[in-house]
Order: C-alpha cells, then sequence, then structure tokens
C-alpha cells in the first residue's frame, strides 16, 4: 500500500497482465476505506438492533474507515515501512 495513498489503497487487488510479468500489475479491486467501511455496516445490520442505515450512519461509517486506515498508515511510518 502507497504511504501516500489515503485509501488504504486495493483491499483485494487482482493480477494485471501488463508489464515484465502477468503478476507486475496489481489492479482493481475495491479500496481497504470501502472495504472497512462496508463491514461496518454489515456488523450494524447483523446486530439486528433495528437502527436504520441512513446515509448519515454510513457517511459515519467511511469516517471510521478513513480512521482505521490512517491508523494502518501511522503504524507502516512506525514500523519503518514494513506490512
Amino acid at each position: 500500500m502507497s504511504k501516500q495513498d489515503k485509501s488504504g489503497g486495493q483491499a483485494f487487488p487482482r493480477a494485471g497482465f501488463e508489464g515484465d510479468s502477468m503478476f507486475s500489475n496489481p489492479r482493481g479491486g475495491m479500496t481497504l476505506r470501502a472495504y472497512f467501511a462496508g463491514s461496518l455496516v454489515a456488523g450494524e445490520m447483523a446486530t439486528g438492533d433495528g437502527i436504520p442505515i441512513t446515509s448519515k450512519y454510513i457517511g459515519a461509517a467511511f469516517d471510521l474507515a478513513e480512521a482505521m486506515v490512517a491508523e494502518e498508515l501511522r503504524r507502516q511510518k512506525e514500523e519503518g515501512g514494513a506490512s
């Protein structure tokens, strides 16, 4: 994941078919931020507590997802780029 990419990069990249190797150009897939947000929304829906999933809730899920990606980037920087 690029440290400059605030979306977290691709959650499930697939191999590309360009360059020296068919595996040299990963692309596609959803962003890590979108994956985290979707997981948060799915978790809320699974609780069955009757809270409606509104655009306000989805916005909050993306805010939390962005915080998760930022924390991941902070930890990578702290560890010297590992991960």
